[in-house]
């Protein structure tokens, strides 16, 4: 069986895209409300 490992960090995200995806997040949770339980980032942007 292959593991998936989770490489990407919120640190690693450059300060502009760390402020884009505040900016989206509460956009989402406004948006959602109670619905709304996680987000994941997908990409290189969140392996830096």
């Amino acid at each position: 069986m292959q593991s998936i490992e989770n490489i990407s960090s919120y640190n690693k995200i450059k300060p502009e895209y760390q402020k884009l995806i505040h900016q989206l997040l509460e956009l989402a949770k406004a948006y959602f409300k109670n619905d709304f339980v996680a987000y994941y980032l997908l990409g290189s942007v969140g392996r830096g």
